[in-house]
């Protein structure tokens, strides 16, 4: 993980200060070869440590001696540990969590951290360069070799388009281009990755039911419910919508307990208590849980 002076200095001089000013890229050590400022074909050439002069160049055919300024050579090294650091710093992680490297420049462990609306803590992972196959292999076997007692989240500089085999069991990749909290913050906010485990869907579904903005509000019917606090709520409504789109009305309640990774005593009803949606948008029966709909139970006979 780095770069060369040309690309840090030449191409991208305002990202690469910003990036250094805050500690994620910094020198470390020199470029063994070097295009000659003194020609034009941009034929790298080797450098030379001169003693007499105390600097480094190189031979030219048409010019002799060619000095390289130090800013021409530096290598930039990401400080990869840092920068994780920065990215989670929005988390709970467990008492005595560190940042461990567990494959040597390829797969980082984050240390467990506490999601919201979960009753366990989550382990988190980092790897990059997985739309390599043989970095993918080390990945997966060193997943598979260190199962995870519920799930993992695996965070990966990656772009999701570029992976070759995005599912794991028990695992949920995320591309970190998916999830940064903005163009200039590397921080990743909890809320982001459990969404992401709660696999709230995205739009709408056509009909009587409508559900806008991760749960916030529900229509049905014409009438209108809004769970503006409540995020253990909305976290069952989503689940339950997800579960809708994919023609299952009603879901067992276990579970959803289960998938939510919520206190195993909890009851649904005690959720939404002293809610008026209780009994109008959604309701339990038979230890199923689901949208108020008038629809046909198909498995009857």
């Amino acid at each position: 993980m780095a770069l060369s002076a040309v690309t840090v200095n030449d191409l991208y001089p305002e990202a690469a200060a910003a990036l250094q000013r805050v500690g994620l890229l910094h020198a470390e050590g020199h470029e063994v070869a070097a295009a000659s400022p003194a020609d034009h074909d941009d034929v790298p050439t080797a450098t030379i440590w001169c003693p007499d002069r105390g600097a480094f160049g190189m031979f030219s055919a048409g010019a002799g001696w060619v000095p390289l300024s130090d800013m021409q050579l530096a290598r930039y090294a990401v400080r990869i540990e840092h920068f994780l650091g920065r990215a989670i710093e929005l988390h709970r992680r467990a008492p005595g969590a560190t940042t461990t490297c567990i494959v040597p420049d390829l797969l980082w462990d984050l240390g467990d951290i506490r999601l919201p609306g979960r009753t366990h803590h989550v382990q988190l992972w980092f790897a990059r360069r997985m739309a390599h196959p043989d970095v993918w292999q080390q990945i997966k076997g060193t997943a598979r070799a260190r199962p995870p007692a519920r799930q993992r989240i695996i965070l990966t500089s990656t772009r999701r388009d570029y992976l070759s085999e995005p599912a794991l069991p028990r695992h949920m990749m995320l591309s970190l281009h998916d999830v940064l909290a903005g163009q200039d913050d590397v921080r990743i906010g909890p809320e982001v990755l459990a969404a992401y485990l709660d696999a709230v869907p995205t739009g709408a579904a056509d009909g009587e039911l409508a559900v806008i903005g991760d749960g916030r509000e529900v229509h049905l019917r014409g009438e209108i419910y809004r769970f503006p606090k409540g995020d253990t709520q909305r976290r069952v409504i989503m689940h339950l919508y997800a579960a809708y789109l994919e023609g299952e009305v009603h879901v067992p309640t276990a579970r959803i307990i289960a998938d939510l990774d919520m206190d195993a005593s909890t009851r649904l009803r005690d959720t939404f208590k002293r809610h008026p949606a209780w009994g109008k948008l959604l309701n339990e029966k038979a230890g199923l849980c689901g949208f108020c709909l008038e629809v046909t139970d198909q498995t009857a006979g």
